[in-house]
């Protein structure tokens, strides 16, 4: 195993212990005390980071709003799926990235309620519970894919409309779509085959860089609704298990958004 990887499944352990103990206790958390819940995610990410720093003290922790002058950052999201947490619907994750020189290179979603582990190097291919994940080869049209999406208030501050009427116009087409509330957990989904597609709009790097890595080294495959690469400027994207996928969900929403 890659030593950075390593560390960075050692450290999501770590926290999904802590996260465990939270769990099981929850009917103690009001779920409207945010001061809680968010003390509860920094005791979380501080965990990670302690971990990460007693092995790489000078590797920088990345921030949305903090741009660190480092060719190692290391992307944290300690808990993809809060209110799924705070409700008890057993469906979240923990995530790690880490990006060298702007590049992601390792990748870590861990399902700790199902003890699923999902792991990419780059140029070593995924692993789910150390078993290779290998592209689907199942080949899809809109009219039968399952695809994941987010339905939240978040996604309707922003072209709300829009969004909208692009999911109604693929249920009417006949997809399934899935929104789960733990995003994160999705990509490592579609890397799986479990879903076909996904797409979202309003997208940040925490968001989707672990399981970007973990789809392609699946053999699956990202891009923004053009079809480039130009997700994050942007504002959307998109990821299929396999380039026919990729294709069609493409065609379907350069014709509808």
């Amino acid at each position: 195993m890659h030593p950075i990887l390593n560390i960075a499944v050692r450290a999501i352990r770590k926290a999904s212990n802590f996260l465990t103990e939270k769990y099981e206790k929850i009917d103690v958390i009001p779920q409207r005390n945010f001061s809680m819940i968010s003390n509860m995610l920094k005791l979380a990410r501080k965990i990670i980071i302690d971990v990460i720093h007693q092995a790489y003290p000078d590797h920088a922790i990345y921030s949305e709003y903090l741009q660190e002058d480092s060719d190692i950052q290391w992307i944290i999201t300690s808990l993809d799926g809060v209110i799924n947490f705070v409700k008890k619907i057993p469906h979240f994750s923990i995530a790690v990235a880490v990006r060298i020189k702007n590049r992601t290179e390792i990748a870590v979603i861990y399902d700790f309620m199902r003890n699923e582990l999902f792991t990419a190097a780059r140029g070593q291919g995924s692993q789910l519970n150390a078993y290779r994940l290998r592209r689907s080869t199942v080949e899809r049209t809109i009219n039968n894919m399952v695809v994941g999406t987010e339905y939240s208030s978040k996604m309707y501050h922003k072209d709300g409309d829009t969004y909208i009427k692009l999911v109604h116009k693929m249920i009417v087409q006949g997809a399934e779509i899935r929104s789960t509330g733990a995003r994160i957990l999705d990509l490592a989904y579609v890397a799986a085959g479990r879903m076909d597609g996904y797409f979202i709009m309003g997208v940040s790097m925490e968001e989707i860089a672990a399981g970007m890595l973990i789809i392609c080294e699946a053999g699956g495959l990202v891009a923004d609704f053009n079809g480039g690469h130009n997700y994050l400027k942007k504002d959307n994207f998109v990821a299929a298990s396999t380039p026919r996928n990729l294709r069609a969900l493409l065609k379907f929403l350069v014709n509808n958004s």
